[in-house]
Formats: C-alpha cells, sequence, structure tokens
C-alpha cells in the first residue's frame, strides 16, 4: 500500500513537495486470503470465494457454472501495515455473488451460465484534526473505499471458459496540509473497470470425453490434470482529478497474466466425486501500464502529471514470466502452490517481488465442511445415501475458512498482516 502511505505523508508535509504516485492503491491490493496465501496470486487461482471476483471478473462466470450464491466476508477485519506506525488501519471487505446454469433447467451437451457481484472494501487512515485558513475548527476521517459491481457469463464445454467485467468506484477522503500550515479538505473520487478472461483445460476430462469412456488409474480412482490460463486488465479508465492538483492522477491500470498447473486424485463417494489429494503450482505476473515522469513541476502547473499509459500488455513477457520466472521492466512476479487433502484441508505458500512492496513470503490454510462430510461419509461414520440433513449439505451448501499472511518480507510495513475469511456457498 506504498500510495497510502504517501498520502499519509502527504497529511503532515508541504503539499509542494509531495506527489501521489497514482490514485486509489485499494484497485491493486490482493483482497482475499486464498490469494495471499499463494504468494498474491489472487487473478488467476480459480476460487469459489466470493472476493476472488474483484481481482479477475471471470472468476465469477466460472464460479456460475456450478454454484448459485456465495458470500464472504473477514472474521475479523485485517490490520494493514501493523509495521509500519502505532496507528491502526482496518482493511475491511464483503463480497457476494449470485449466478445461474443453463443445465439447472434441460440436459444439453453443453454448460452455459451467468453471473452478477457485488463487493465494499473500506481501509481507515484514521482521523485528522486542526484549523483551517479561515480559523474554523477542522476533523475529519481519512481513509479509502471500492465499490465494484460484476458481471461474467462461462461455458463448460470440452474446457470451461469464462469473461467478467467489473465496474468499480473509488474514493479517497484525505485531508492536505498546505504550505501555510492550514487544513484543506481533498476528495478524490474515480470510476474504472476491469476486463478478465479465464480458460481451463481439464486434460483428462477432456481425452475421457473424446474415448467415450473415462480414464482410470484403478477400478475406482482417477487421475486429475487441469492448465489454467488467465488473464485480467484492470482499473481502465483515463485519471481521477484532484482539485487540489488543479490536475490529473492516473489509475493504477494492470494487466495481469497467470498460469497454473493441477495434478490429483479422484474418486466418488455415494456417486458425489471426491478429489481425495490435488496438488496446484502456478505463476502470475502483473504490469502497471502506465509511465510516470518524476520530474514535479511548481504547485498548480498544467505540466503537473506528465504520464503516458503504456500499450498492451506492457512489459509482460508471458514465456518468459510465467515459465522462465524472469521479470523485466515493471513487472511484478507472483508464484505459489497448495496442497489440498480430502477437500477439507488446503495448505499454501508462496513468494513475490513486488514493486513498492520488496520481496515477501506467505503461508495460507483453508477448511471446507463439505470435505470433512465427504471423508466421513468414505469412512461409513455418515450415512447419506438416504438423504437427509448430511446428504443436503454436502449437495446444496459449504463452509470455507481460509487466512493467509505476509511472513518473511524485505517490507517490514506489511510484515505480520494477515487475511482471515468466511465464506458460504449454495448450489
Amino acid at each position: 500500500m506504498k500510495a497510502c502511505l504517501v498520502f499519509l505523508v502527504m497529511a503532515t508535509t508541504d503539499l509542494t513537495t509531495t506527489i501521489p504516485a497514482y490514485a486509489q492503491e485499494l484497485l491493486t491490493t490482493t483482497l482475499s486470503a486464498e490469494g495471499t496465501g499463494m504468494g498474491g496470486m489472487d487473478a488467476s487461482v480459480i476460487s469459489n470465494n466470493a472476493m476472488a471476483t474483484t481481482a479477475n471478473p471471470a472468476q465469477l462466470g466460472i464460479f456460475s457454472l456450478t454454484n448459485l450464491f456465495s458470500a464472504s466476508t473477514y472474521t475479523p477485519r485485517t490490520i494493514w501495515a501493523p509495521g509500519s506506525s502505532t496507528q491502526v488501519y482496518p482493511l475491511e471487505s464483503s463480497a457476494v455473488n449470485a449466478g445461474i446454469s443453463i443445465k439447472r433447467f434441460m440436459n444439453a451437451p453443453f454448460d452455459f451460465s451467468a453471473g452478477f457481484g457485488y463487493s465494499k472494501t473500506t481501509l481507515g487512515l484514521g482521523k485528522y484534526s486542526g484549523f483551517q485558513d479561515n480559523g474554523d475548527y477542522f476533523s475529519s476521517p481519512m481513509g479509502e473505499e471500492l465499490e465494484t459491481r460484476s458481471v461474467a457469463i462461462g461455458i463448460d464445454w470440452l474446457v470451461k471458459a469464462a469473461i467478467g467485467y467489473n465496474f468499480k468506484n473509488t474514493d479517497i477522503q484525505q485531508p492536505i496540509v498546505a504550505s501555510n500550515g492550514f487544513l484543506i479538505p481533498s476528495d478524490i473520487v474515480g470510476h474504472v473497470h476491469d476486463i478478465g478472461v479465464i480458460v481451463q483445460v481439464p486434460v483428462v476430462d477432456s481425452d475421457s470425453r473424446v474415448a467415450g469412456q473415462p480414464i482410470m488409474l484403478t477400478r475406482k480412482v482417477r487421475p486429475i490434470f487441469d492448465i489454467t490460463l488467465s488473464y485480467a486488465r484492470r482499473n481502465i479508465g483515463g485519471s481521477t482529478t484532484s482539485w487540489i492538483f488543479q490536475d490529473t492522477i492516473p489509475f493504477p491500470r494492470q494487466a495481469i497474466i497467470g498460469l497454473n498447473f493441477k495434478i490429483g486424485l479422484e474418486t466418488h463417494v455415494q456417486y458425489r466425486k471426491w478429489t481425495f489429494f490435488s496438488f496446484m503450482w502456478g505463476r502470475q505476473a502483473d504490469d502497471i501500464l502506465f509511465t510516470y515522469n518524476p520530474e514535479i513541476e511548481p504547485f498548480l502547473s498544467p505540466s503537473y502529471s506528465h504520464y503516458v499509459y503504456k500499450k498492451g500488455i506492457g512489459d509482460l513477457r508471458p514465456i518468459d514470466n510465467l515459465i522462465l520466472g524472469r521479470s523485466y521492466g515493471d513487472v511484478n512476479l507472483h508464484s505459489g502452490w497448495h496442497v489440498q487433502v480430502g477437500e477439507f484441508l488446503y495448505v499454501s505458500s508462496g513468494k513475490s517481488y513486488a514493486i513498492g512492496y520488496g520481496t515477501y513470503s506467505t503461508l495460507g490454510a483453508g477448511f471446507r465442511l463439505e470435505g470433512i462430510l465427504k471423508l466421513l461419509t468414505a469412512y461409513h461414520l455418515i450415512d447419506i445415501e438416504r438423504g437427509g440433513v448430511y446428504s443436503f449439505l454436502i449437495d446444496h451448501l459449504d463452509l470455507q475458512y481460509d487466512c493467509g499472511e505476509y511472513i518473511g518480507t524485505s517490507n517490514t510495513d506489511i510484515a505480520g498482516t494477515n487475511f482471515r475469511t468466511l465464506n458460504v456457498v449454495i448450489r
């Protein structure tokens, strides 16, 4: 949250000597606990968590192929950058997704779905008090707010693919200390949008459909091998205007690409699929798509902000970034893995080099109610064959808890920042 800290500095320094790097830092923050646990890979790892849609709206299209509704929230709120100051910066986020697919109404050789989502995220930066130049006492909260509305469609026919769109409204409330020592209120608002695409190739499933029979390792166990490609272009919009600067500030437009591989073993429990083991590894790369002139012009100069948005995907190079793990120019690299056991326990880890954060490592863990019930069924501790509450829970409801934390980092400000989310899924 480098820019947030820049804005904090602005509140205590001369207005003429401090400029923001870009507007609305929440637009580039990893919000999901799952994404944090895998080194910040929030836009490229398929997830049922409603917060994943904020990073890549195509997540909503994949989600709606198999689910009706999900709702996610922090439990409790996250304290951002606990090492940066004695001040507490509360970060709160909640999200909901809803979707429907045609297979709920008809038999078809393919599935098609549509979904809608909403999320709201706020970052509190405390309050600032003082006097304005007219002598009036001034007290104002400081913070950022991000609202996101999402739409997406998905299709499942040999491969799963989805495309989605986010509409984002942002607002920064931050008073500024002018050169004369008095406070000036500042409110920077903006409207941007995202577009995202995800394609998942279930290699074994596709081969099985072509062959007309399932590929099996044993009589009851089949292999899983999935390849997932993702792309997101985020925060598309020209710029936002601050009347304090009498000029425009660029949005942090991003291009994000991702690639991950998943292998696993699957069987059936009372006619329900059960992935009792899987391993996933992947990489994600992103680039802020503008170049910024660091030359500081005189205060209120019309040439204050000299910036140019990059074309295409900027400095991203898919083979070098995702396969070879190399970074060029302004590219941030994220890599991570997770191991899943019994569909109830998830353990993840990741590392990243990101501009403004430095090098950091993460850890994550997750638990699923559905997996626990399937495990109990596999060992004949509960019976779901005759219906009842257990059968209903496995088929229609899941409770998911995830946590992710920055553990090893060259940036002491974000060390110890952790995310805990509770997600409810209805199928």
